[in-house]
């Protein structure tokens, strides 16, 4: 079986995009793939973002992000707005898709995507949205979900909102989590009631068509 991970923070680990938080100090790994962004929880500055631009120009960077909005820092939410902005002008401009980080904020985030008419693939990483927020979010068809180990918390909005998620649309990742990428992979057919084998060829497969690798 062939697992990609479209969202780590373990460098280092094959078939996997790593995710460089360049507002915290981080740099693209020597080898491999890679995703890099400002993250809404560290400072976000113009310095940065004119960095960011430079790695966009990467063969190796697959997408910008992760980026995005949480409300829980709400301390400096506009301040996010602009910069969540930002990145989605330098994701039309790069043609990159763009990952998404999302905390309890899916209407401002879908609100600013349509007025942005992106059309780019948009991953929410670490999708954690309820029923109706996912139902609406289904209705783009750009828009993919990347599950982790949050499908292994009892009760959680990933547990279930997974089964309303059509295979074309499923990503997996391992975040920072201490879980194998085939072990989120593992859970994720159970939820679905797939064999592993076809949620690992789903998975690569959506991997691949979205970021070109």
């Amino acid at each position: 079986m062939t697992w990609f991970d479209v969202h780590t923070h373990t460098a280092g680990q094959p078939s996997s995009m790593f995710n460089v938080v360049l507002n915290n100090d981080e740099v693209p790994p020597r080898d491999g793939y890679f995703s890099i962004g400002l993250h809404p929880w560290f400072d976000l500055n113009k310095k940065d973002l004119e960095k960011l631009e430079t790695y966009l120009k990467d063969t190796r960077c697959l997408a910008i992000g992760e980026t995005g909005l949480d409300r829980v820092r709400k301390e400096n939410f506009d301040l996010q707005m602009e910069y969540f902005k930002a990145h989605l002008d330098l994701a039309v401009k790069y043609n990159k898709p763009i990952v998404l980080h999302c905390v309890r904020a899916y209407q401002d985030i879908l609100d600013v995507l349509l007025k942005f008419k992106i059309t780019l693939p948009v991953i929410f990483h670490d999708y954690n949205g309820g029923i109706e927020t996912t139902t609406r979010l289904l209705r783009e068809n750009n828009y993919y979900f990347s599950y982790g180990d949050k499908l292994f918390k009892e009760n959680s909005k990933a547990l279930k909102s997974l089964p309303l998620i059509p295979n074309e649309r499923l990503l997996l990742e391992t975040d920072d989590s201490k879980l194998s990428i085939g072990e989120i992979g593992e859970k994720m057919a159970q939820v679905k009631n797939s064999s592993i084998e076809g949620i690992s060829g789903t998975c690569f497969n959506n991997s691949q068509a979205i970021l070109n690798f």
